[in-house]
């Protein structure tokens, strides 16, 4: 008994003299967690939620106690590989399935909060919960800007990109019996993000019956698509999803299993991995520089496969046959979202409808030109 007693002074001491630091020390069933208190909120960084092989599912860290039971929660890890871009990305590292928790300065005894989780854009190529300066996906933002009797908790997560993400190959299905698929390996992570936030968000005075998912662009789409995923039967139940272009006639949004076989053999073979013996062309894969790969990626899009396993349906399919989570799902469109993309090159009537007829199911056309009044233009 004398022990348990020294041993808990011991633990608030160190709680005290953290706290006076400007960190805060909180007990979880992973161990005690150290994060930093701002005017807002209290957050905790850099939470490490999976471990990753390269091309393989994540290793869940839900149920795993922290090394040594305490964490430093006070800095971001780091992103998940990516091509160079303009946007500032901090440190990357294959290990980078990361999540960051802001939790709003309440009460102690304030009932569970509401969760929401952000999936960051970047067409599933680039981006982390941590790019730029400042910082633009700040979840202590949103609390300072958000009704104070409304509280809510944001939390932030990486997740693989790329070519890291999306590899598709026959050596890949057939590598585990019990995993008979490969690719989507960033919605994987997404939902180890979910399975950790159901079994540990508790700990931090979250619901983890009320968990929103929302989302940008290709995190928008995914937060649609997640409801068609297998395995996300319950790890949320609203999702909302801000331009995220899973709408019904996006089909180029997707990859067919033979679309992505052929994009993923074709890396192989320009990574000189190519070879009759699968574990060879494994390891080959596996052990090339990432620097190669993203070069021989290139500029080519990263999307999810429908791969009828992991993946059965095309989402707006899912929902009109019934097969998709029952859920509360919010679309939308972000104002002038993609616009600083746009070049407007000319064209005239006819060479816009064919344009649009590229990435638009042609039975859409109709309600695109009545919408934008394009009838209304000249043949010129």
């Amino acid at each position: 008994m004398t022990y348990f007693w020294f041993s808990h002074y011991i633990l608030f001491l160190i709680i005290a003299i953290t706290t006076a630091t400007g960190n805060v020390g909180l007990r979880t069933q992973q161990g005690i967690i150290y994060g930093r208190q701002t005017q807002h909120s209290i957050e905790y960084l850099g939470i490490q939620y999976a471990k990753v092989a390269r091309w393989k599912p994540p290793m869940d860290l839900a149920s795993k106690m922290f090394p040594n039971f305490s964490l430093q929660a006070t800095s971001f890890g780091p992103c998940c590989p990516q091509p160079k871009t303009d946007t500032y990305i901090p440190d990357q590292d294959e290990q980078c399935l990361y999540l960051n928790i802001y939790k709003p300065i309440v009460p102690s005894n304030h009932s569970l909060l509401p969760v929401f989780v952000w999936i960051h854009g970047g067409a599933h190529k680039i981006g982390c919960s941590s790019q730029s300066i400042p910082l633009i996906y700040n979840g202590t933002n949103m609390i300072a800007n958000s009704p104070t009797d409304q509280p809510v908790i944001i939390i932030t997560i990486n997740y693989r990109l790329g070519v890291l993400a999306d590899m598709f190959l026959k050596e890949l299905i057939e590598e585990n019996p019990e995993w008979p698929t490969a690719g989507n390996y960033m919605y994987l992570d997404m939902l180890s993000a979910l399975r950790w936030i159901k079994k540990n968000i508790h700990d931090y005075g979250g619901d983890p019956s009320n968990v929103s998912l929302f989302g940008q662009s290709s995190g928008g789409l995914s937060v649609t698509d997640l409801g068609a995923v297998k395995g996300s039967t319950d790890l949320y139940r609203t999702a909302i999803s801000q331009s995220g272009l899973s709408s019904p006639g996006t089909y180029t949004s997707y990859y067919s299993t033979n679309d992505a076989l052929n994009c993923s053999n074709s890396v192989v073979q320009r990574l000189n991995c190519t070879n009759e013996d699968k574990q060879k062309v494994l390891s080959c894969i596996r052990n090339s520089s990432i620097e190669d790969i993203f070069t021989i990626y290139g500029d080519r899009y990263t999307k999810p496969i429908i791969d009828n396993y992991f993946f059965p349906l095309y989402p707006p399919l899912a929902i009109q046959n019934g097969q998709y989570n029952n859920i509360s799902l919010i679309m939308g469109n972000n104002d002038y979202d993609l616009t600083v993309c746009l070049d407007y090159p000319d064209m005239n009537y006819t060479q816009a409808i064919e344009l649009i007829s590229q990435s638009i199911e042609k039975k859409w056309i109709p309600s695109i030109v009545d919408y934008y009044h394009l009838q209304n233009c000249s043949s010129n």
